[in-house]
């Protein structure tokens, strides 16, 4: 007998196999009578196997104040759960506060140096600048001094230069009175007459009076006034 051939009879005794079983089931399920079942008396051992398999609550009998204890337990301990949970929910929130602050205090520890060393850092260049400015306050005062120390030089310098040129027209001007009283007074007039009324005034003062009195009368007369007028000023 072939693989085949032995494959096909096993299949077919599971098929019949399965068939009269499941014949059976239906049979025994909707027509108990076929085999000799009754149906009622089934039903009745069905609900009698349920009912054995139901726990049976006896009845208890409690008063109203232990009914209203027991409302009240139940009120408390739904009031107790709702705490619990509160609790719960205000411990988490606390335990991420301080966290948090646990955090802060951290990253506190490690930019605090930092912060201390840029505030050294900040006093540094502030007395620096304090010094520089005390430097420069100083060099103004200096350059200030200094300025006055040479505009005065320069003034004296100057009074000494006036002087010493006032001193050399005065000599040139009593050397030039000199050569005039040896000279002829028409000449020495039409000389005065060109030169500064102060510097003629000098000359006249310089000269011997007779000569320049001589010199005077051959100036013109607004001349003359103008001569003798810085020459009275004097």
């Amino acid at each position: 007998m072939s693989t085949k051939s032995l494959m096909m009879i096993l299949m077919s005794l599971v098929i019949a196999f399965v068939i009269v079983v499941g014949g059976f089931v239906v049979v025994y399920k909707f027509f108990p009578g076929m085999i000799g079942i009754d149906k009622k008396s089934q039903q009745s051992r069905t609900m009698a196997l349920r009912a054995k398999g139901k726990i049976k609550v006896p009845n208890l009998l409690i008063s109203k104040t232990d009914f209203d204890d027991m409302q009240k337990a139940v009120v408390r301990n739904k009031l107790l759960k709702m705490e619990n949970i509160q609790l719960n929910a205000e411990k988490k929130n606390l335990l991420d506060s301080i966290t948090a602050k646990n955090e802060l205090l951290s990253t506190g520890k490690t930019s605090y140096p930092r912060m201390l060393d840029s505030i050294s850092k900040i006093h540094k260049t502030n007395a620096k600048m304090k010094d520089t400015l005390s430097k420069i306050t100083l060099l103004y005062k200096q350059v200030l001094s200094d300025r006055e120390r040479v505009a005065k030089m320069t003034e004296e310098k100057e009074k000494l230069l006036i002087g010493q040129l006032d001193s050399l027209k005065n000599k040139n001007l009593s050397d030039f009175a000199k050569i005039y009283d040896n000279s002829e007074p028409k000449e020495v007039a039409k000389i005065l007459e060109k030169v500064d009324s102060k510097d003629a005034s000098k000359i006249l003062k310089l000269m011997s009076k007779k000569k320049a009195g001589k010199v005077l009368d051959m100036i013109s007369t607004e001349r003359a006034a103008e001569i003798m007028r810085q020459g009275s000023l004097r």
